[in-house]
């Protein structure tokens, strides 16, 4: 079976683009494929964590240790 057309569904409905036919269908669906249903279950997963994600800052240590590298990479590619 093809689940290319569910797995749309299943992404339009994360961002609430579903009319209430392409809705019904993607429930009977997800009701009888485990493998569809556990793709809409990781995806509601991922969209929860960027709705409640934290952001954080990145450390002064983390930004010149990127900075150096980024330094070494450009006088690399300048010779």
């Amino acid at each position: 079976m093809n689940h290319d057309k569910y797995r749309e569904l299943i992404e339009l409905s994360g961002m609430d683009e579903l009319n209430t036919s392409d809705m019904e269908l993607l429930k009977q669906h997800l009701s009888i494929c485990k493998e569809c249903a556990s793709f809409y279950e990781e995806e509601k997963k991922f969209k929860e964590l960027l709705i409640c994600g934290k952001t954080t800052e990145p450390s002064d240590e983390l930004l010149k240790e990127a900075r150096l590298e980024l330094r070494a990479a450009l006088r690399l590619e300048r010779s």
